[in-house]
C-alpha cells in the first residue's frame, strides 16, 4: 500500500519535470527567436533537478512581455527653421513717457505741416492753371480779333438811334474777305485821319448817287427810309457815279453826322472797311475792342 503511493507520486513527478522539460525548451527557443537572454532562462538552466517544483513555480508567475509592434509608422518630416521674434521688454519709464509724446506731438506737427504745404500747393496749382488758361485764352483772342472779328464802343450819335453813344458791337471782319459789303449794311470805316467811324452803305461800286430834295436816289431811283429827310447834300447834290471799290456811305443821324456828302469823309474805298457790324457785345468786352469816335 505505502509502496504503490510512492509509486504514483514518482510517476506524477517524472510526468511534471518532462512536462517542464518540454516548456523549457520551448520557452529557450522563443528567447533566442526575440534575441533576448533571459536571465531568468539562465537560472532556470543553473537549478537543480530537485528544486524543479519550486523553479516552475517561479517560471508560472513570471510574466513574459511581448515586444510591441507600433501601430502607427511615423515618417519624419524635413525641418523648416521658423524665426522667432524676439521681444524686447520695455521699460516703462517717465522719460519714455515723455519722449513717446513729444514724438506723437512732432508727428502731428509734421502731418499738419504737410496737409498745409498740400493745400498751398493745390492753390498754387490753381493760380498756375488759371494763368495758363487765361493766357491761351488771351492768345487766341487776339488772334481771333486780328483776323476775324474784333468788340469796338461807340462814343459818338452818327448812327442814332440805331446805335447809340455807349453801345457795345461785334464786328465780323472776316466776312469781306469771302464777299463784298451790300446795301444797307453798317460798316466800321477807317479814316484818313486815323480815326474810326461807323456809317451805312447806301451806294456800290458803278451806282449813281444823287440827292435832291433832302432824298437819297440810287440810278435813279428814292431811296425810302424811315430816317430823316436830310437837310444837306453836300457833294452828291451834282451825280456821284462810283468806281470799283467806292461805296457811298451815310450816317443814321442824318443832318448831325459827317458823311460821303462831306469832303472830309468822302467816297470810301474798299480797303477803309474794315468789317460789318453785327448785333451788341457784353459789356465785358469793351476793354478788348476800339473806340468809334466818329
Amino acid at each position: 500500500m505505502g509502496n504503490s503511493s510512492s509509486e504514483e507520486e514518482n510517476g506524477l513527478l517524472n510526468r511534471r519535470l518532462t512536462r517542464n522539460k518540454v516548456q523549457s525548451d520551448k520557452l529557450n527557443k522563443d528567447l533566442h527567436a526575440m534575441g533576448n537572454s533571459s536571465s531568468l532562462f539562465a537560472e532556470y538552466n543553473q537549478q537543480p533537478i530537485q528544486n524543479a517544483g519550486q523553479h516552475m513555480n517561479t517560471v508560472q508567475n513570471t510574466q513574459f512581455q511581448m515586444p510591441q509592434v507600433p501601430t502607427q509608422i511615423y515618417i519624419p518630416q524635413a525641418y523648416i527653421p521658423v524665426p522667432q521674434t524676439i521681444i524686447q521688454p520695455v521699460n516703462i519709464s517717465e522719460d519714455n513717457n515723455k519722449m513717446s509724446m513729444e514724438e506723437r506731438q512732432q508727428k502731428m506737427t509734421d502731418i499738419n505741416n504737410r496737409k498745409k504745404d498740400a493745400k498751398a500747393s493745390g492753390i498754387t496749382r490753381l493760380i498756375i492753371n488759371a494763368v495758363l488758361m487765361l493766357s491761351v485764352f488771351c492768345v487766341l483772342y487776339m488772334i481771333a480779333v486780328s483776323f476775324i472779328f474784333e468788340v469796338d464802343t461807340i462814343k459818338n450819335m452818327s448812327m442814332a438811334p440805331t446805335y447809340k453813344s455807349g453801345d457795345i458791337v461785334w464786328v465780323n471782319k472776316f466776312q469781306y474777305n469771302l464777299g463784298s459789303p451790300s446795301y444797307g449794311e453798317a460798316v466800321i470805316i477807317m479814316q484818313t485821319n486815323g480815326k474810326r467811324a461807323i456809317r451805312r452803305i447806301m451806294g456800290l461800286p458803278g451806282d449813281e448817287v444823287l440827292i435832291k430834295n433832302g432824298i437819297l436816289y440810287i440810278n435813279g431811283a428814292e431811296q425810302k427810309t424811315e430816317f430823316d429827310t436830310m437837310d444837306y447834300a453836300g457833294m452828291a447834290s451834282e451825280t456821284i457815279i462810283l468806281k470799283d471799290g467806292q461805296y457811298f456811305v451815310l450816317g443814321d443821324n442824318r443832318n448831325n453826322c459827317v458823311d460821303s456828302r462831306n469832303e472830309s469823309l468822302g467816297i470810301v474805298v474798299d480797303r477803309q472797311i474794315i468789317g460789318k457790324v453785327g448785333k451788341k457785345a457784353p459789356a465785358i468786352l469793351s476793354f478788348t475792342g476800339s473806340n468809334i469816335t466818329d
